[in-house]
């Protein structure tokens, strides 16, 4: 919680810094690793509205937050919001990967596959989620 308090003193101290945003960013994920959850969906929610081009990592970190809680059905809506939203092919293709997750949580293992697919990931990580979940099925 003080990482969190000095990163939102950093951010508040010049919000017009380049940093900014991933100083509230870095707040918002921290407070969620110590499970101060609603602080963190706050924070996230400030990211996305003060900086328009985080809104997708936001959405990102707020997925990532609720599949940790095991609220797959609340991860896997931002995660599509994150995956359709993002111009960054890194966060998208993470978010993707996260749809796939969450579709594997819930049982869908053939839409994971296609989730997953449709993910721009190393051939690597690609292989072996796609192995992962066709032993599944």
């Amino acid at each position: 919680e003080e990482a969190a308090r000095l990163f939102t003193e950093a951010y508040a101290a010049d919000p017009s810094d380049g940093d900014a945003a991933d100083r509230l960013a870095r707040a918002a994920q921290l407070l969620g690793e110590v499970g101060e959850f609603e602080s963190a969906l706050s924070l996230w929610d400030r990211v996305a509205r003060e900086f328009p081009a985080w809104r997708a990592r936001a959405a990102l970190g707020q997925a990532d937050m609720a599949l940790a809680a095991g609220a797959t059905d609340q991860a896997l809506a931002a995660y599509r919001v994150a995956s359709r939203s993002s111009r960054d092919p890194q966060v998208a293709a993470v978010a993707q990967l996260g749809v796939s997750t969450c579709l594997e949580r819930m049982g869908s293992v053939d839409d994971a596959l296609l989730a997953a697919d449709a993910a721009d990931l190393p051939e690597d990580v690609h292989q072996e989620r796609t192995n992962r979940l066709e032993e599944r099925r």
